[in-house]
């Protein structure tokens, strides 16, 4: 089958891997990572295999459901949505519907329900890391894939429905909602094994107790792990740590202290030891070693080694090395080492430089897109600042017309503005004597670095975190370090800007807090700030900029990507609005209002009355949502919001 059909695919831009017969596992070991010229080389080496399909760029709706009542619930709920997609049958009446994206996400997955039958129903996005068969048969069936309408074959991958991170969580509310109404009972997990948790021994490590230089590489895997992940990946993670710790106190902590940093409330209220102690009689526990938090880590663009990690075991084998020679009581040695009042009153107070965005004495990360108005917002924050403060701005990243301005400015309002490009002067030389400061010197000296990359190599781990080591030298001696940074090209998975670097970055930092910029045309209106980590009681603001690009805070928050979505969308709001006000309140009516008034596309319709309507509105609620009769079947009916 392969060798019969992969030309075909691979022209159509799939990217497919051989997938054993009658079956769902994949041939080669490296299929995650599969080139064209390992497609094309694989039908020579697996002729007759079946053919799996890459979810990264295709991504997959799996509704894994044995409920024929909520299966179908499903699936008329989804080919309106997406009526391109590609809908496979292997197993009915479960269902698999094929799309594509613009902006790969990792898998996300229901909540797991079982009906009166003991029927498991999950609805699965497949998408970076999974696969999915799309030619072959069906393991458990041994009868070919079918699909309703077209085939794989008969269509190009950039003909399908494009499927967002967005939307995919839509799909998964809507599911989790009708399962509910059927009165389907939750299956409160333990652990569901899948493909991003599942041992790997790429490594060479095994499932097992870890090394105390092994402990140091997974400490560091964790910072590029979010802890609001999905609760079954969650669950895999204590479990690894269980493993890798042999159950002891030390790996509570560790993934207790992870968890915190956690906005899911499930995470947060856990009983984690209880939790942990149940880990020791769970068979699936057995399954989990800490390759697979490695893996994890690596997907999420963690690009640490272990090597790298050597020099920080030393500490504690020097502290082991250093205790025959150790003398005194030990009350002694706790009053060598405990702060006195005089020193501890040389700690200051956390003070508010900038109301909820810079904590004088704290190293901080301001990542912006480029051209997000980054310089613009803290060259008129540093004015205010060089008030009662010595303001050092490092501009590295400014052309030397672009500099005319700013020099202007910073004469006016005594901001040390430098500029060790376009002066031909040493970067290094400077930082150095910044470093070599007294106390006395830094203690109301705020130092701004536009940009950070201009420092660093900032995908270099050993140079980054040789240079956040460094800066945190001057926050020792009291400065305020701000460090200006660009976020990479692509987002994640919820659409929202990822900083550029290494996970270093993140962790030695005191607080990272993202410049999320609105463009009205050409202009800048707003910076909006989406607090990451923070060691304050920080709150989202939004900064507004006039024409003159004078600079203002805005009396409420507003969430940029909300901003952008609206702006994309207005005029089909009104129009839509419009067509409700006129007495089209049906989406069949709306929809063909729209056709006929301005002849607008069907799916594009139905998109902002889903982005926009009724509980699960995914950008903004302008419309109210009903179902007549409250019945399933019967039409949905809209009216518009009074308030909008």
């Amino acid at each position: 089958m392969y060798a019969e059909y992969h030309r075909e695919l691979i022209a159509f831009g799939y990217e497919i891997i051989p997938v054993k017969p009658n079956g769902k596992a994949p041939i080669n070991a490296d299929w995650s990572n599969f080139t064209i010229k390992k497609m094309l080389k694989a039908a020579k080496q697996h002729p007759n295999a079946s053919i799996g399909l890459l979810t990264a760029n295709t991504p997959c709706i799996d509704v894994d459901c044995r409920n024929k009542e909520l299966a179908k619930l499903m699936v008329d709920y989804l080919r309106p949505l997406f009526p391109q997609s590609l809908e496979r049958v292997g197993n009915a009446p479960k269902t698999l519907f094929i799309c594509r994206t613009e902006q790969p996400f990792t898998k996300m997955a229901s909540k797991i329900y079982i009906d009166t039958d003991g029927n498991k129903c999950q609805v699965e996005i497949l998408g970076k890391g999974q696969q999915a068969v799309v030619w072959g048969n069906h393991a458990t069936t041994g009868k070919p894939y079918h699909y309703v309408g077209n085939d794989i074959g008969d269509v190009p991958m950039r003909l399908l429905d494009t499927l967002s991170s967005d939307q995919a969580k839509g799909v998964i509310k809507r599911f989790e909602a009708f399962a509910t109404e059927l009165g389907l009972v939750e299956q409160k997990a333990s652990l569901r094994r899948s493909e991003s948790v599942e041992k790997d021994d790429s490594t060479g490590w095994g499932i097992g107790c870890a090394t105390d230089e092994e402990k140091v590489v997974i400490v560091d895997a964790l910072t590029a792990l979010d802890p609001a992940m999905h609760h079954d990946e969650w669950i895999a993670v204590g479990m690894a740590i269980h493993n890798a710790y042999a159950g002891a106190v030390e790996g509570l902590r560790l993934w207790a202290e992870w968890s915190s940093k956690s906005d899911n409330p499930e995470h947060l209220s856990c009983n984690h030891a209880q939790r942990w102690n149940s880990f020791t009689d769970d068979p699936s526990r057995g399954n989990v070693g800490f390759p697979s938090i490695l893996k994890m880590a690596r997907d999420a663009g963690w690009g640490g080694d272990f090597e790298g990690e050597v020099e920080e075991v030393a500490v504690d084998e020097a502290f082991d090395n250093e205790r025959e020679y150790v003398s005194g009581t030990f009350m002694e040695m706790l009053d060598e080492h405990r702060l006195t009042k005089d020193e501890i009153d040389q700690f200051a107070e956390p003070v508010w430089l900038v109301d909820n965005l810079v904590i004088k004495g704290h190293l901080s990360a301001f990542p912006a897109p480029a051209n997000g108005g980054k310089t613009l917002l803290f060259m008129e924050l540093a004015r205010e600042l060089a008030e009662e403060n010595l303001v050092v701005y490092i501009n590295m990243d400014i052309s030397g017309v672009g500099s005319k301005k700013h020099w202007q400015q910073a004469e006016e309002s005594g901001i040390h503005w430098v500029t060790p490009d376009l002066k031909g002067s040493n970067i290094n030389k400077l930082m150095s004597s910044l470093y070599a400061s007294p106390l006395e010197d830094l203690k109301n000296t705020v130092i701004i670095i536009d940009t950070l990359k201009k420092l660093t190599d900032m995908i270099d781990k050993r140079k980054s975190k040789s240079l956040y080591k460094s800066l945190r030298r001057l926050t020792s001696k009291g400065a305020t370090v701000i460090c200006l940074c660009h976020t990479n090209k692509y987002k994640d998975a919820d659409d929202n800007l990822i900083y550029e670097g290494t996970g270093d970055l993140r962790s030695d930092v005191d607080n990272m807090i993202y410049l999320e910029p609105f463009h009205e045309g050409t202009k800048l209106r707003s910076l909006s700030t989406r607090p990451d980590k923070v060691r304050g009681a920080f709150e989202p603001i939004t900064f507004e900029f006039d024409d003159d690009r004078r600079l203002s805070v805005a009396d409420e928050f507003t969430d940029t990507n909300v901003l952008v979505q609206i702006a994309k969308d207005q005029q089909y709001i009104d129009e839509v609005s419009e067509a409700i006000s006129s007495g089209s309140v049906s989406q069949v009516n709306i929809v063909k209002f729209m056709n006929e008034t301005y002849g607008r596309n069907a799916k594009r319709v139905r998109r902002i009355l889903a982005d926009y309507g009724g509980e699960f509105a995914k950008v903004k609620k302008v419309w109210n949502m009903a179902r007549l009769s409250g019945q399933h079947g019967r039409p949905i009916v809209y009216s518009i919001l009074d308030e909008f």
